[in-house]
């Protein structure tokens, strides 16, 4: 009996846990993305850039109807590299928009910790249905030089474009 009930509280536990965790997601099912930070998913092989503040991501895709495979590289603009010295953390993801600009779904390209060396990506993604427009967004964790053993004033930089 005693089993029993502890396994029904981790399982309750987990269940909030992991509701918990979509809620606070930075790239929630349900908000908007603005058009200039959305690119069109046209059929086909294309390329292009997608510019945050801290980071540029270069990408190819290729695009059928249900599916994306999208490759590239996210790389580190000189206002992060000059001031800091290497990465905590570092996690890109891409965006799934419709043509509204409203929130499908979201995933991880790429993660990165140590140096700021461009971050390659390879991905092939089932799409979310009426998935029209892609974009992306970033967190990370800069630090400075000798706070690599977690010294202080670790800094935060991210790039969400969902509003």
């Amino acid at each position: 009996m005693k089993k029993k009930l502890l396994l029904a509280f981790a399982l309750l536990l987990t269940g909030f846990m992991a509701a918990a965790c979509q809620t606070m997601s930075p790239f929630s099912r349900g908000g908007t993305v603005y058009p200039r930070d959305r690119v069109a998913l046209a059929p086909g092989q294309h390329s292009g850039e997608w510019r945050g503040d801290d980071v540029r991501v270069d990408f190819k895709y290729s695009r059928n109807e249900h599916d994306l495979d999208i490759s590239g590289a996210a790389n580190f603009n000189s206002n992060i590299t000059s001031n800091y010295s290497m990465l905590r953390d570092f996690q890109l993801s891409t965006i799934f928009t419709d043509q509204e600009g409203k929130v499908l779904g979201a995933q991880t390209l790429a993660t990165n910790r140590g140096a700021f060396e461009s971050t390659p990506f390879h991905s092939r993604i089932v799409l979310p249905p009426g998935t029209a427009d892609i974009s992306f967004g970033y967190q990370g964790i800069a630090l400075g030089i000798g706070e690599d053993t977690g010294g202080a004033n670790p800094t935060s930089f991210w790039e969400c474009p969902v509003h």
